[in-house]
C-alpha cells in the first residue's frame, strides 16, 4: 500500500470517529423534540436508501441468494441492533445529555469481549482484563454521576437505565452478527439487518405519529436525522470495514477509542452541554480501558 493510500485509510477512520461521536449530540438533539420509534424508523430509512445501492454496486443480484437461515439471523439483528438498539437510544437520550451518553454506550466495547472470553472463544490476557476492569470503573462513575453508591440504592436514573440496555442490545446484535458473517459480508448483513429493523420498527412509529404531523418536523432535524441515517449508519460503516481490510481488524479498532473523545466535545460544543468533573474523570477512564483493550487485540491480530 502507498503511502498516499495509507494516509487515505487513517483519515477515513478518523472520519469514522468524528461521525460516530456526533451521532450522540444528533441523537440527544432528535430525541428532546421527536416521538422515539419515528426517530428510529427515519434514521433507517436514510440508512438502508445508501445501503442498497452500495450492496447492488458491489454484489449484485448475488445478495439475493440467502438462505432461511440466514434471514432468520437478519431477522435477530434487526430486532436487537436496530429496532431495539435504537427504541432504546433515543428514548435514553431524551434524557440523558450526549456527553454522559457516548462514555455509557461505548461499554459494549468492553462487555462483548469479556462474554468470549467466559465463554471461551476469545481468551484475554491481563492486560485485556485490566483494560475491561478500568473501563467498567469509569462507565460506573459516569453513570452514577460520581456517586458509586446509587447503585446499591436504586438511585440510577431511567435514562441511565436505557442506555444500558442499548449496551445489552448491541452485544446481542455483534454475537448474532459472528455467524452471520461467516456467509455474508458486512454491508449485505448491515443492510438485512437495517430492513428488517425498519419493519419491526414500523408499526410502533405508526402509532406515534400520524398524518399532517409528518410536516411538522423540521429541517434542522431533517437534517439530523440524515446525518444519523447516512454517515452515522451508512458512510461511517463503510470506512470502517475498509479500514479493517487494508490495516487489520486492530489498528482499525484503535480508532474506536475515540469515539466517546469526540462525543464528550462535540456534545459540549454543539448543545453547549457542560463537563463535570465525574464526566471527565470517568470518561477518562472509559477511553483508557479500551486503549488497553485494543492494544492487546492490536498485538494479537499483528
Amino acid at each position: 500500500m502507498s503511502e498516499a493510500a495509507r494516509t487515505g485509510v487513517y483519515l477515513r477512520l478518523l472520519g469514522m470517529a468524528i461521525i460516530w461521536g456526533g451521532t450522540f449530540a444528533a441523537a440527544r438533539a432528535v430525541a428532546l423534540e421527536l416521538p422515539h420509534f419515528v426517530a428510529a424508523l427515519l434514521r433507517h430509512v436514510f440508512a438502508l436508501a445508501v445501503l442498497v445501492p452500495l450492496l447492488l454496486r458491489s454484489e449484485g443480484g448475488a445478495c439475493l441468494a440467502v438462505s432461511r437461515a440466514d434471514l432468520a439471523r437478519l431477522a435477530l439483528l434487526g430486532a436487537t441492533g436496530v429496532a431495539g438498539y435504537n427504541a432504546l437510544l433515543f428514548a435514553g437520550m431524551a434524557e440523558v445529555p450526549a456527553t454522559r451518553a457516548s462514555l455509557i454506550v461505548p461499554l459494549n466495547a468492553s462487555v462483548t469481549p469479556l462474554l468470549l472470553a467466559l465463554a471461551g472463544r476469545e481468551p484475554l490476557g491481563p492486560l485485556g482484563l485490566t483494560g475491561i476492569a478500568i473501563a467498567f470503573v469509569g462507565a460506573a462513575i459516569v453513570v452514577s454521576r460520581g456517586e458509586p453508591g446509587l447503585f446499591l440504592s436504586g438511585g440510577i436514573g431511567h435514562g441511565e437505565l436505557m442506555l444500558l440496555g442499548c449496551v445489552a442490545c448491541w452485544v446481542a446484535y455483534t454475537l448474532i452478527g459472528r455467524t452471520v458473517l461467516a456467509r455474508l459480508s458486512p454491508i449485505a448483513a448491515t443492510t438485512g439487518a437495517v430492513a428488517f429493523g425498519i419493519m419491526m420498527l414500523a408499526v410502533p412509529a405508526a402509532s406515534e405519529i400520524a398524518g399532517d404531523r409528518w410536516l411538522s418536523i423540521r429541517p434542522d432535524q431533517w437534517f439530523e436525522l440524515a446525518f444519523l441515517g447516512v454517515f452515522g449508519t451508512a458512510v461511517a460503516f463503510v470506512w470502517y470495514y475498509r479500514g479493517v481490510m487494508a490495516i487489520g481488524a486492530g489498528r482499525a479498532a484503535m480508532f474506536i477509542n475515540l469515539v466517546p473523545v469526540f462525543g464528550v466535545a462535540i456534545g459540549a460544543l454543539y448543545l453547549g452541554e457542560p463537563l463535570s468533573r465525574s464526566l471527565v474523570f470517568g470518561g477518562m477512564l472509559v477511553v483508557a480501558g479500551l486503549v488497553l483493550l485494543n492494544v492487546r487485540r492490536d498485538a494479537r491480530l499483528v
